[in-house]
């Protein structure tokens, strides 16, 4: 993983924390934690983005929200191969909001009563890839 910001070290080694935590509950099958660390891992690399590069967002701003302003940062728009990435954000947006609504349902964050549904370890080390790759493409989209 890339992931090597011009930053406070701080939020490169949150990030990466936030990676290695996903990883050892997802290994220790505690899935609802790590999703809700992998919905947090893009929320936070979207955040830290849009911080370097001096673009606004409100606390209040969803994780779309969010992914949005990081998209449509100029060094992306500028992309030779901008067209086919047009393409591949309108599928990634939908993947983050289910990764969103995910972490609603099923993270350990809320609380579900009896009726919590549970994600197998394969589909949680999906959405942990996503988000991993994701916070990889952005991250070295602002270092170059």
């Amino acid at each position: 993983i890339y992931i090597d910001i011009n930053r406070q070290t701080s939020d490169k080694t949150r990030i990466l924390e936030l990676i290695e935590n996903a990883k050892t509950d997802l290994n220790s099958n505690k899935n609802d934690s790590a999703i809700t660390k992998i919905k947090t891992i893009l929320e936070e690399s979207f955040k830290i983005i849009l911080k370097k590069e001096e673009i606004d967002f409100s606390k209040s701003d969803s994780i779309g929200e969010l992914f949005k302003k990081v998209r449509n940062l100029e060094r992306i728009k500028h992309s030779n191969c901008e067209e086919y990435i047009k393409k591949l954000f309108s599928g990634i947006s939908q993947q983050i909001q289910a990764i969103s609504e995910l972490r609603n349902d099923i993270g350990d964050a809320h609380g579900h009563g009896c009726t919590k549904t549970q994600i197998s370890n394969e589909d949680t080390r999906l959405f942990l890839n996503i988000s991993i790759s994701l916070a990889d493409y952005f991250f070295s989209i602002i270092k170059n």
